[in-house]
């Protein structure tokens, strides 16, 4: 949800006019995932997926496997590791990650602020999402 409530801080930070906001709109709906990430916010809001134009189908649970990797890059002893995760099935049928779609559109976030020139903290590491 706070991915698509970024809009919202971005519009007032810029003091874009009624005519901005309707083309910064449409320029964030131009990213991946930004109008999947209003979708879920919407659904969240409004207790459910029941858009007639969503672009997220479904998001289910699973058990996702992966690798911890060191900083310095090798492979933990501990292999694979398995979590809970949740798949979100878009509607063109593809399926993503949570994990792989939050690091997408954090990542995406960084470069919007980026070029509209809106401060960001020099440390802030998407990788930062992932330590448990």
């Amino acid at each position: 949800m706070t991915a698509h409530a970024l809009r919202d801080w971005c519009i007032k930070h810029l003091q874009l006019s009624e005519t901005d906001k309707s083309a910064f709109h449409a320029e964030m709906n131009s990213i991946k995932y930004f109008p999947e990430c209003r979708d879920i916010a919407n659904s969240s809001k409004h207790f459910g997926l029941d858009s007639k134009a969503a672009c997220v189908s479904v998001a289910s649970p699973k058990e996702s496997e992966f690798t911890i990797i060191t900083g310095d890059g090798n492979a933990d002893e501990r292999g694979l590791v398995k979590r809970q995760d949740i798949s979100i099935a878009l509607a063109d049928g593809t399926q993503i990650d949570l994990f792989g779609f939050l690091h997408h559109t954090a990542n995406s976030w960084i470069e919007v602020l980026k070029v509209k020139a809106i401060p960001i903290s020099s440390g802030y590491n998407t990788i930062y999402m992932f330590i448990e």
